[in-house]
Parts: structure tokens; C-alpha cells; sequence
């Protein structure tokens, strides 16, 4: 069993408080519950883990929000340079259809990320449908 789905919706606090209580419970009545020493000893040991664990978890967390935003904004910088290039590329199209052809990987992509209007389909008799 996975204890992190089990317990993961508790805050630190809630978490350290209800393995606390569990320690205080299997000391108390272990014996009675048949429960073997190893259970103790799992729970005081996983608790000194998480104990140690979590600080440096908190500040990976910060870091990887700050190198995550980071990334989004490089991504972001990035694509407008191809959104530039794309657009130059459409308006000298006419003059230079050599390098049009050759970027049309690049136009392919950008029509995915930023499509033109759609076209209005046309019904069945050959008319555009009427508004």
C-alpha cells in the first residue's frame, strides 16, 4: 500500500500528529494487537525520514517552480521569434516561393499553434449556410 495516497491529502502537521498518535497506540496496546516490533520500528524510522525528507523537498519544489517558469518564458520568447519568422516568410512568399517551400515545415507547425478563421463548411447542396 502506497501510505503517501493514503495520507497524502494532510498537511506536515496533520501528517506528524496522526503518526505521532499511531506511535503512542502501537506502544501502548502492540503487544495486544499482535503487532510485531518492526511495525514500531517502521513508523519511528519513517517518520525520522520524513522528518528529514521534507525541508530539502520544499526548497527542490521552489527551485523547480522558479526553473519551471524560467523555461516557460524562454518557450515563450522562442516562439514569437518563429510567429516573426512565419510572418515574414508569408509576406515575401510571392517574391521568394523558394524559401517558402523550404520553411514550409515551420508555416505546417505554426498553423497547428495559430490557425487562420475557419472556413464555413458548406452544406450538402453546394451553399454556404445562411446566417
Amino acid at each position: 500500500m502506497n501510505v503517501q495516497v493514503v495520507i497524502g491529502g494532510y498537511c506536515g502537521a496533520q501528517r506528524q500528529a496522526i503518526a505521532d498518535d499511531t506511535i503512542r497506540l502501537v506502544k501502548k496496546h502492540g503487544q495486544t494487537l499482535n503487532l510485531d516490533a518492526a511495525v514500531l520500528a517502521d513508523l519511528e524510522q519513517g517518520l525520522a525520514d520524513v522528518n528529514r525528507l521534507e525541508p530539502p523537498e520544499r526548497l527542490l519544489e521552489k527551485l523547480r517552480l522558479s526553473v519551471y517558469h524560467q523555461r516557460l518564458q524562454a518557450t515563450d520568447r522562442c516562439m514569437g521569434a518563429m510567429y516573426d519568422t512565419a510572418r515574414r516568410i508569408r509576406d515575401f512568399s510571392e517574391a521568394y516561393p523558394e524559401i517558402a517551400e523550404e520553411a514550409k515545415f515551420l508555416l505546417d507547425f505554426m498553423k497547428v499553434f495559430k490557425p487562420g478563421k475557419k472556413k464555413e463548411k458548406k452544406e450538402p447542396g453546394g451553399e454556404a449556410p445562411q446566417s
